[in-house]
């Protein structure tokens, strides 16, 4: 190399050394620092975008998971009150099978038949209370909106069928939405209750009949299966929440590989610069007086 003044390119080269080491150096410590290996889309281009793209699917998955959980809430809301309102079946069978009791009197019938109505009152006021998360007693109650007639539960009315119905869309980050659905028949169908209470209550008092009685078992029966049905919707929202689980962190990992800090790796490579820095710093001291030989040729 020539021995010139103006350029002194061992100086240049370290120069340039240390200021790489400077860069390496200081995306390591903010990489340690912040527990990120991708601080900004320069840091790792493709990465970031792969990594965005994931991670909004594992949002997805996750406010799924939420959803189905809000499901099985919504549906253990419906069947807590179908248990109770199979307890009054229950208890209305028990009164109706004693109003075949043939020493009764007019007015211990009459007084089944009051309990009876009573029982009937309160099962429409279940129908009315049951909500989840305010929703209107006609889209979340246990009984449709047409179960109990025009005038309320004294009226006869026509029965409603379709007592609970709900759709619950779970994506799955596939892009198709499973619907799962719930529908049950209405316990009071054909007005049996009701007309069961009017009629032991008739005339001052009448006795029950054993079609009476197999109407209750049959509306018992009925309750049951609607139960049944909702157990299924529930086992089927918690089989779906435990594989997007499963999905959600195996997205995780995914998103973790690609932006997380390997502090193995990264306090390895902290120390490498650090040495490199001060390597080029003393070769860049050695470099700048370099140009003091041109001193000893002048002499």
């Amino acid at each position: 190399m020539a021995a010139v003044l103006n350029t002194n390119m061992a100086s240049l080269y370290a120069q340039k050394n240390l200021s790489t080491a400077q860069t390496s150096l200081a995306e390591s410590v903010q990489r340690l620092s912040s527990g990120s290996r991708i601080n900004s889309a320069k840091d790792d281009a493709a990465g970031y975008g792969i990594s965005q793209s994931i991670t909004g699917t594992k949002n997805v998955v996750d406010q799924n998971i939420r959803n189905a959980q809000n499901g099985i809430s919504w549906a253990q809301t419906a069947e807590g009150a179908l248990d109770v309102v199979g307890k009054i079946l229950q208890r209305a069978l028990t009164l109706t099978t004693n109003g075949l009791d043939g020493s009764l009197n007019g007015t211990q019938l009459t007084s089944i038949g009051n309990e009876l109505e009573a029982l009937w009152k309160e099962v429409d006021n279940i129908a009315v209370r049951t909500k989840f998360q305010g929703g209107a007693a006609t889209t979340l109650s246990v009984f449709g909106s047409n179960a109990i007639g025009a005038n309320g539960p004294e009226d006869s009315g026509t029965a409603g069928t379709k007592v609970l119905t709900r759709t619950l869309n779970v994506d799955t980050g596939s892009g198709s939405n499973t619907a799962i659905v719930s529908t049950m028949i209405d316990v009071r169908a054909a007005n049996g209750f009701k007309a069961i209470a009017d009629a032991i209550k008739a005339g001052g008092g009448t006795a029950a009949t054993a079609t009476q009685v197999g109407t209750l078992q049959t509306l018992i029966a009925t309750n049951g299966t609607n139960r049944s049905n909702l157990g299924e919707k529930i086992n089927a929202l918690e089989y779906a929440v435990d594989n997007m689980q499963t999905l959600s962190n195996n997205l995780s990992d995914g998103i973790s590989r690609i932006v997380d800090t390997d502090y193995a790796k990264e306090t390895a490579n902290l120390t490498r610069t650090q040495i490199l820095q001060q390597a080029a710093t003393a070769m860049l001291t050695q470099a700048n007086q370099m140009p003091n030989v041109i001193l000893t040729l002048l002499k």
